[in-house]
């Protein structure tokens, strides 16, 4: 027996990766039009704008990797994030599990009876791949906010 679990829109937002010293995070989030346009007119009056992230947490303009729409059926949009391959999937980062079985279009994952387990593996190569995994887990909105934001470093 096959079971399989549905990981398509289960959060709201995702860290795509951390920097090499771990000291900031680059996180992908959804937005909405509204909000597209209110960047759009803070970039216009004054050549920056401040974003609001989920948590409340402010977000300068600077630490903003790229917003607004997305198909990853235009290959215009997908070399546009292949300018931010590195943002999106640090290759030095060794905390991006992936599933396996993970299937885009449906965004299931199968467990394996045999292991008894969602198998995956602890290091990913294509950022295109790691890209489409998280944006699948925040539901493949129209709309999305890609920044870096400082993480709080934890005593052992």
């Amino acid at each position: 027996m096959i079971k399989t679990k549905n990981l398509f829109n289960t959060q709201k937002q995702v860290m795509l990766s951390r920097s090499d010293k771990k000291d900031y995070g680059v996180f992908m989030e959804i937005i909405s039009e509204k909000t597209e346009q209110e960047l759009d007119r803070q970039m216009n009056i004054h050549n920056n704008f401040t974003y609001i992230n989920l948590h409340g947490k402010q977000i300068k303009s600077s630490a903003v990797y790229l917003y607004g729409t997305v198909n990853l059926d235009n290959q215009k949009d997908i070399n546009y994030l292949l300018r931010y391959k590195n943002a999106i999937l640090n290759p030095f980062n060794s905390g991006n599990w992936y599933y396996t079985t993970f299937n885009y279009e449906t965004g299931e994952i199968q467990y394996n009876e045999q292991r008894k387990a969602y198998l995956g593996i602890n290091f990913i190569g294509d950022y295109l791949k790691w890209f489409k995994y998280n944006y699948c887990i925040i539901g493949k909105p129209k709309r999305i906010i890609i920044y870096k934001h400082p993480l709080i470093r934890r005593e052992n």
